[in-house]
């Protein structure tokens, strides 16, 4: 029985080998992350005076966390909409960047140019959660930095992330999770980050009074998913704003650094710009996400600044989001994956044949055994001679 059992364990290995190599499972079907940032803003903003932000995401291997450089560029409309709002002007000011993701790892923010000015390295910076359970969007991280020179109007600030934005495709391949940047929920996002970051850092981060506040309440509808709806109150108590979340961003880039490969035909997403993997998302100009928040009014016809409108009111009125899910493998996947498939064909012949040579040579020597018995058989029968043809030889003629 050795062969066989050899034979048995050579199949378990190669379906081993096959339930790793042969599956490949589907995109996955998780809401996307999604990127705000948070600004001192003191008047209204729409998309034609917003932010830039950039995303340089670096995907070394499936087994890896993604690896995320943002950009973000203050642009001069900017900073001319803050002129003509009247407001006081800032002297030290907090900037911010917000992830609706709790387990991402927010690692720096620095003010662009730190590499040339060593004393910008000396900004205080603080990081918080943010957290509205029964909102999409509503929970997460953020990074938040001071800077002391607002009143030079800065151009950017750069921060840097880690998540977990990798899901499992198959053999040396998997599914590569993009932000949304400019539409669905960041105005969730932006407003739970940006309340978190007055009412928690504000009084202690040393920043100038923006000479707004903020205060309300907020009507929650929590769908769930057998069909039924659950409404949830909350009131919000009055603080002074240092950052806002009706800034909103005027155009975002995603861009992929990765010695990995785009499998064609697989994305979720439109083709990325000629000459790199780079996308690019933006909402329709003079949108703002201030009129967007006065289509949700509560009973008493209140502004609802810390319930957003739903998702897909945003959605409506934009542009592609850079949201969405590319598939990437990794680099020398095809070769190890032909490799293998000849290694588990091999093993499955070998395995097979010993397996059916035992069963044959079973087969041959219970032949074998039958025949031995029947010659034995048939020569005793053959060598008898009846008793009474004895008697009948000794008798005389």
């Amino acid at each position: 029985m050795a062969p066989v059992s050899v034979g048995v364990a050579l199949l378990g290995l190669a379906f081993w080998q096959a339930t790793r190599v042969l599956p490949v499972k589907g995109a996955p079907t998780m809401r996307p992350p999604a990127v705000a940032v948070e600004l001192p803003a003191q008047g209204l903003h729409s998309t034609s005076n917003g932010y830039v932000i950039s995303l340089a995401m670096t995907v070394r291997h499936c087994s890896e966390p993604v690896s995320i450089y943002a950009s973000i560029v203050l642009p001069k409309e900017y900073f001319d909409a803050e002129d003509t709002g009247g407001m006081a002007q800032l002297t030290k000011a907090l900037v911010g960047v917000a992830v609706d993701d709790p387990q991402v790892k927010m690692i720096s923010m620095e003010q662009a140019g730190w590499q040339r000015d060593r004393q910008l390295l000396r900004y205080p910076r603080w990081r918080v959660g943010f957290n509205k359970s029964l909102l999409v969007g509503g929970t997460g991280q953020a990074e938040v930095l001071r800077l002391d020179d607002w009143r030079s109007r800065p151009s950017g600030v750069e921060a840097w992330f880690s998540a977990s934005w990798l899901v499992q495709r198959g053999y040396g391949s998997c599914w590569l999770r993009l932000p949304e940047l400019s539409a669905g929920d960041v105005p969730n996002v932006a407003i739970n980050s940006s309340d978190a970051i007055d009412s928690i850092i504000g009084p202690r981060s040393g920043a100038t009074d923006t000479q707004n506040s903020s205060s309300g309440g907020g009507t929650y509808h929590f769908y769930r998913p057998n069909g039924s709806i659950q409404t949830y109150h909350e009131s919000e108590p009055s603080h002074t704003d240092y950052v806002s979340g009706l800034t909103p961003p005027v155009v975002g880039y995603v861009t992929l650094v990765s010695p990995m490969s785009i499998i064609p035909g697989e994305s979720s997403v439109p083709a990325p710009d000629a000459g790199a993997p780079r996308w690019s998302c933006s909402t329709r100009p003079h949108q703002s996400m201030a009129d967007l928040m006065t289509q949700g009014q509560d009973s008493d016809g209140e502004v609802r600044y810390f319930n957003p409108p739903t998702v897909g009111e945003f959605s409506d009125k934009s542009y592609f989001d850079c949201s969405g899910v590319i598939a990437l493998s990794e680099p020398g996947t095809q070769s190890g994956h032909d490799l293998l498939l000849l290694i588990i064909g091999g093993l499955i012949s070998l395995g097979g044949g010993l397996i059916l040579e035992n069963i044959f040579h079973q087969l041959r020597r219970e032949k074998g055994t039958r025949g031995n018995t029947d010659a034995t058989s048939g020569a005793g029968t053959s060598s008898t001679v009846p008793p009474a043809a004895q008697v009948g030889s000794d008798r005389a003629p």
